[in-house]
């Protein structure tokens, strides 16, 4: 089972610092994870359509309407809280503002980047790179040794490509529908040269 405090070590341990039984101990590592855990958290998961963070609603029309440029304006999500709008369903315009959605379309249905709260939810890769990314942090906030803020750096970066390519596969591929741009290269590829 993971926990906040199990990733939070794990950052610890990687520069070879003292590690933590709280995220609200006096101590400088846990005050830091603290302030920064959720921010890391949130910002790594809206950097990738990850598998395990996706969610899906169909979303609440507000009673007030747009004061002007659009027709309806929609609630996004708070359970889980939505982080990064993925798409929507249906060839709808929409725009994102603050914490609303804005469309003409009388009814929303999104794919979302939720954030996540139980650490189990995580995958094993995409911990690791959360961890590398937090020891990079620490590094720098605690430690202060520039060279080793730059090795756990590449290291994340190793890691969290790693993750991607493992949440990549995942399911299958979906079938797209031909475009006129497929269509085109297509037929482009059977014209046949008459020499003048």
């Amino acid at each position: 089972m993971a926990s906040k405090v199990d990733i939070v070590n794990a950052a610890l341990r990687k520069i070879k610092a003292s590690t933590i039984t709280s995220l609200t101990q006096n101590s400088e590592e846990a005050r830091m994870a603290n302030s920064r855990f959720t921010d890391i958290l949130d910002h790594l998961l809206t950097l990738h359509p990850w598998n395990f963070a996706i969610a899906r609603k169909v979303l609440s029309r507000m009673a007030d309407d747009p004061t002007y440029g659009w027709t309806y304006q929609f609630q996004l999500p708070v359970d889980p809280y939505c982080l990064h709008v993925l798409s929507v369903d249906g060839d709808v315009a929409f725009a994102v503002e603050g914490r609303s959605l804005m469309s003409d379309a009388a009814v929303m249905k999104i794919k979302y980047i939720g954030r996540i709260l139980d650490m189990n939810k995580l995958s094993a890769t995409f911990r690791e790179a959360f961890a590398y990314y937090m020891a990079a942090e620490f590094a720098g906030g605690i430690v202060g040794e520039p060279g080793l803020q730059k090795q756990m750096e590449e290291k994340f970066a190793y890691f969290f490509q790693k993750a991607k390519a493992t949440d990549a596969r995942e399911g299958t591929a979906q079938q797209r529908s031909e475009g006129s741009w497929v269509n085109v290269r297509v037929n482009a590829s059977n014209v046949k040269v008459i020499p003048s």
